[in-house]
């Protein structure tokens, strides 16, 4: 099985690498938005992304109990050492609710809590007390293996500093007051393997436009080589995209992308959060790697 939690750490890493830029980024890509497609949606390697799951993916059973070990580590600006002092508590993705159990990590970044095996979950990432240079990250449709090594599995969860928050922002035009009382909501978007797709697009109630339009939010973007562009219409290799200043509350973020060169775009996959204002939501778009 591949691990969900892979493509996660690249998405907060790419949050880490906008920190040390000076300027946005330059035009890049092609493809398209909602409608029709020019470009089918690919692998990395450019072979035909695998969506035979859509419409029908679901989880297989639960396995009970597992010992799930997490590496926490902070945000940082160039690299991301490990952050004792993180509270992380399970989620409840439809509300943001935590369930009470909770594990502050160690002096290596490192706790260990019980989740249920081979189910999707979600968790709140909080620092205690630091409330001031790191902000809540909140992380959804993780995926746990539910194999009888799980309990040596380890989980990257991260909290975003608040410089990165601002910058990366920034980086898309945005201001410190456009983002106030806002969620930010980083993802990757994988095929049935779990592998990142390319030339695939995002859309969100009310489609609204790419972060290339001047003062107007929320807005829609895609990377281009681990680093968000303004420009770029579509995902590139890594999949990766951000909503930018959405409302707090529930919100789903549905994949489009067209299966043939020149087809019709078709739904895809979706992620699904409550964000809570004035802090990061990080997920992989379904469907994902069983």
């Amino acid at each position: 099985m591949k691990r969900t939690a892979n493509r996660l750490a690249i998405v907060a890493g790419s949050l880490a690498v906008v920190s040390v830029l000076a300027a946005a980024c330059s035009s890049g890509g092609g493809g398209g938005g909602g409608g029709t497609t020019t470009v089918a949606v690919t692998k990395a390697d450019g072979s035909a992304a695998n969506f035979a799951c859509n419409h029908s993916f679901s989880d297989g059973p639960a396995q009970g109990a597992i010992s799930q070990k997490m590496d926490v580590v902070a945000q940082g600006a160039t690299s991301s050492p490990p952050l004792p002092g993180t509270r992380i508590a399970l989620l409840n993705p439809g509300t943001a609710t935590t369930s009470g159990v909770f594990a502050i990590s160690d002096s290596s970044g490192n706790a260990t809590m019980a989740t249920t095996g081979n189910t999707r979950i979600g968790f709140k990432n909080h620092h205690d007390p630091d409330t001031q240079t790191y902000i809540d990250t909140y992380e959804y449709n993780r995926l746990t293996t539910g194999t009888a090594g799980a309990g040596t599995n380890v989980m990257g969860t991260r909290v975003i500093t608040s410089t990165v928050y601002g910058v990366f922002g920034g980086l898309l035009g945005a201001q410190p007051s456009d983002l106030a009382g806002k969620v930010a909501v980083a993802g990757a978007i994988n095929d049935c393997d779990g592998d990142t797709v390319a030339h695939a697009t995002v859309t969100i109630p009310g489609n609204p436009p790419t972060c290339a339009t001047a003062a107007m939010y929320p807005c829609v973007a895609y990377f281009r080589s681990g680093v968000p562009n303004r420009n770029a219409k579509d995902s590139d290799v890594d999949g990766q995209f951000v909503v930018l200043a959405a409302a707090p509350g529930a919100l789903t973020i549905t994949v489009n992308g067209s299966l043939t060169d020149g087809g019709t775009a078709e739904s895809l996959g979706e992620l699904n959060i409550f964000g809570v204002a004035d802090t990061v939501a990080i997920g992989t778009s379904a469907p994902l790697s069983n």
